[in-house]
């Protein structure tokens, strides 16, 4: 990450940089179609600055906005990703910050439900909310067997674009997950394909 911060440190720099170079360092960061959604909103800031809907710029839905807000801008907001999600469900009510401690708020919901309240044994002896808690320690639903990563056409997607960030000869898997993994990354802007020659953006 702090490669990526080096080379693109503003949001003018990373607008004018070529799809290619974008993709090529985001191996490894996420996943790839972000690192357009970003380039496509940093060519957004660069033109018109930052809207006061951060939901307007491309990939931003409401938890980048929010979690933007707090972080960025210090805004009061509250970013709920899965693990906040649950704090809330399990306590039987939403928290807002005070005014003034959307970031101090932000980081500590998050990190609550990330390192005590989690998914699978929770911690509840360490929780600061737990006299508070109306969760009673059910099981809050039947998961679903979970699926190797390796099996997943996100896989392929990911082995694709590092194969060809690195020169490096597309992946040995079956035809089908490879063809259904380079027409994704096609629709989504992240390859191009010239007959049986494919690239970067």
């Amino acid at each position: 990450m702090q490669a990526w911060l080096d080379r693109w440190s503003t949001a003018a720099s990373l607008a004018r940089a070529p799809v290619a170079d974008v993709l090529s360092e985001w191996v490894g960061l996420g996943y790839n179609r972000r690192a357009l959604r970003l380039r496509e909103a940093c060519e957004v800031v660069a033109k018109h600055g930052w809207p006061d809907d951060l939901t307007e710029l491309p990939g931003v839905g409401p938890y980048t906005a929010a979690a933007l807000g707090a972080f960025a801008f210090g805004r009061d907001t509250v970013a709920l990703d899965t693990n906040v999600r649950r704090v809330f469900r399990r306590l039987g009510c939403e928290l807002s910050p005070r005014a003034g401690e959307g970031p101090l708020f932000n980081q500590a919901a998050i990190e609550l439900g990330a390192l005590v309240c989690r998914a699978r044994a929770p911690r509840c002896d360490a929780c600061p909310l737990e006299p508070e808690c109306a969760w009673d320690g059910d099981p809050e639903v039947q998961r679903r067997p979970a699926v190797r990563f390796e099996d997943t056409d996100r896989w392929v997607r990911g082995r694709v674009v590092a194969a060809l960030a690195a020169g490096d000869a597309l992946p040995a898997v079956e035809a089908e997950r490879l063809e259904r993994a380079l027409q994704g990354l096609v629709r989504d802007g992240l390859v191009q394909r010239d007959g049986k020659s494919v690239r970067l953006g």
